[in-house]
């Protein structure tokens, strides 16, 4: 009797093992972002973020490229402003720019405030780029830019706007209206 409890025993611990190996491929993300790890990008045109009414979520000229920088600037209506949003399986969100869907809200990992850009998100560490839903705050970041979030700053863009300011990631993230399409005045 005593020799059958240690085989099922062991066969109970063999088994144990063998789903604990295989959970964790479905439980966390990658730790580059796949194309297998999101769901289909919503309809374009879709968001837009806003501060104080004024200040609209803005992707830095009219032909974004990896590394464009993001600012805030005045309601214009323009695709530069428009953003659309894929869910991942774990989640979280990755925020792409309308004009091209292959560039994502991202933070460069250097300083203590680092400037919000976008870039090709493919292939880009995955908590460089998830975000959590209907925030713009970083969700799997952890160390150093835990909880950093897209923040407006005192800094003036060249040229000159009255609403245009350099965005950064910082551990007080702004709070940002989400509108899932542009409100007309």
């Amino acid at each position: 009797m005593s020799t059958m409890k240690k085989h099922i025993s062991m066969f109970l611990l063999a088994l144990t093992m063998m789903v604990a190996m295989a959970l964790p491929t479905f439980a966390v993300p990658n730790d580059k972002l796949t194309p297998d790890d999101l769901q289909e990008l919503d309809a374009p045109h879709g968001h837009y973020f806003c501060y104080k009414d004024n200040y609209y979520l803005n992707q830095w000229g009219s032909n974004p490229v990896s590394g464009t920088r993001v600012t805030t600037w005045q309601k214009t209506g323009d695709i530069t402003q428009a953003w659309d949003v894929a869910y991942t399986n774990y989640g979280d969100w990755i925020v792409t720019t309308n004009q091209r869907r292959d560039l994502a809200l991202n933070i460069y990992r250097s300083g203590a405030q680092p400037e919000v850009n976008i870039i090709a998100y493919i292939g880009n560490d995955y908590n460089d780029c998830a975000l959590k839903p209907t925030k713009l705050t970083l969700s799997r970041q952890t160390g150093t830019y835990a909880n950093y979030g897209v923040t407006v700053t005192n800094q003036n863009t060249t040229p000159y706007n009255e609403y245009g300011r350099i965005c950064r990631w910082t551990s007080k993230p702004t709070t940002w209206a989400h509108f899932d399409r542009l409100n007309q005045d």
